[in-house]
């Protein structure tokens, strides 16, 4: 597991700069930039074919951000110069991308340059393994570009980039050349596509035509993965949590192909993921328009948690006293199939309604037990989960969590979990009832 999330953390931070791209086209130019699927593919092919001819790895890498960013040129000019709407000019752009990354590779749609050295490997020479060697070299490349970035955003061309994203017309009217920070911008997004697509090709030694399906996505899910979770306001906090975003990304990837979701089936898994993230204001508009924003999610949510978490801490306590067997449990086939497919279905349904009242709700005590309900559910539900997809059988996953709770824990988790629930009940009722009382609907 941890190798699976260490390794989810070093394509995180690759993908980071994906994010940053993303986030500058989708968010400060307010315009969806479809060229990248096309743009990381040309980053990843230079630099695959300039190492493959023997060159210096950094000049590659430097040459994919300039080949990224002249597919972003193209696809400004088609937009700004021929008025043509942007989703086409990017996907104009990323069609011409394939074929002419098939001439850089030389006609062939795989580069693989197994022995050859990348921007990598004087940190391998250090001592450091490759897996630790990319991740020391991802942190320490987001934090020069990173800065480098924000230095530009600061400026007084970055300032007129903004303001044509925030409002075009009034941009104009102030005497910028909105079409030129258009083009610039997608140069510097596409700049850093570019880039990312080299460092990913570098770490898997490799660049292949298929690298950049579906990249599109990935960057948008990063970005709004970033809003949802830390909704800040400062632009350089901001451009941190896009890194975060990139990785808890991907960490979530990792984690549900490891607990065994078909891959064929995970865009549509990201579709869904990226869907209900976009609806996430406009379901908070709704609630705090139609005056439901005081529907005390957290008590369902608590409700369901000791409900559920119950016969998963019963048995632990049991076994300790007794045997570590679960002597109660049924083991009939249809049994185990029904409270295996139902006690993680609802404890996710558990943490889903937890999670709601978190992002809802800005009471600091409201808060404090959401958090403390969604960890507990997602630690169980998640332990549970591995433990039916590494077992036989429904019997082996609650061993799991059995063992987990009862060797890490012993006891104070388990009774811990059962006070906790009930104190948090009665103080989230209680406060209801103080509110029901100073707003005057209980006597």
């Amino acid at each position: 597991m941890l190798l699976i999330i260490q390794g989810a953390v070093t394509l995180g931070l690759l993908w980071a700069f994906l994010a940053l791209a993303v986030h500058l086209s989708f968010r400060v130019l307010e315009m969806p930039d479809l060229s990248v699927e096309g743009t990381v593919i040309l980053g990843a092919g230079t630099a695959a074919s300039v190492i493959y001819a023997g060159f210096n790895p950094f000049l590659a890498t430097f040459l994919a951000m300039c080949v990224g960013a002249v597919g972003g040129l193209v696809t400004g000019i088609l937009h700004t110069k021929f008025r043509i709407p942007p989703i086409l000019a990017g996907i104009l752009t990323m069609i011409a991308s394939w074929s002419i990354v098939l001439r850089i590779m030389g006609g062939s749609p795989l580069v693989a340059f197994l022995r050859a050295p990348t921007v990598y490997t004087f940190l391998e020479n250090m001592g450091l393994s490759n897996r630790n060697a990319v991740i020391v070299f991802g942190i320490l490349a987001l934090a020069v570009f990173g800065t480098l970035l924000y230095c530009f955003y600061g400026t007084e061309i970055g300032a007129a980039l903004r303001a044509t994203g925030n409002n075009r017309q009034m941009a104009k009217a102030q005497g910028v050349n909105t079409d030129r920070m258009v083009i610039l911008g997608l140069m510097v997004s596409n700049g850093f596509v570019g880039l990312a697509g080299a460092l990913v090709a570098q770490m898997q030694r490799s660049a292949s035509v298929d690298m950049g399906v579906g990249t599109i996505i990935f960057g948008l899910a990063s970005v709004i993965i970033a809003e949802v979770i830390f909704p800040v306001r400062r632009f350089w906090v901001r451009m941190i949590t896009l890194v975060a975003g990139s990785v808890i990304y991907r960490i979530i990837i990792a984690i549900v192909l490891r607990l065994g979701m078909d891959p064929s089936d995970m865009r549509l898994f990201i579709a869904i993921t990226v869907a209900l993230a976009l609806m996430l204001p406009v379901i908070r508009e709704f609630l705090s328009r139609k005056g439901k924003w005081d529907k005390n999610w957290v008590v369902w949510g608590l409700i369901l948690n000791f409900i559920i978490v119950l016969p998963v801490v019963l048995p632990t306590v049991l076994s300790a006293v007794y045997r570590p067997q679960l002597f109660w449990l049924p083991q009939t086939h249809t049994f185990i199939q029904i409270v295996g497919i139902a006690i993680p279905v609802l404890l996710l349904l558990s943490s889903v309604l937890l999670l709601v009242s978190l992002i809802l709700h800005k009471s600091k005590m409201r808060v404090a037990f959401a958090l403390w309900g969604f960890g507990l559910s997602a630690f169980v539900s998640i332990i549970y989960i591995f433990g039916i997809r590494s077992g036989s059988g429904i019997v082996d996953g609650l061993d799991m969590v059995m063992l987990v709770l009862h060797h890490i824990f012993y006891t104070v988790l388990p009774f811990a979990t059962l006070a906790l629930s009930v104190v948090a009940m009665i103080f989230l009722v209680k406060y209801r009832l103080m509110t029901a009382r100073s707003e005057g609907r209980v006597s």
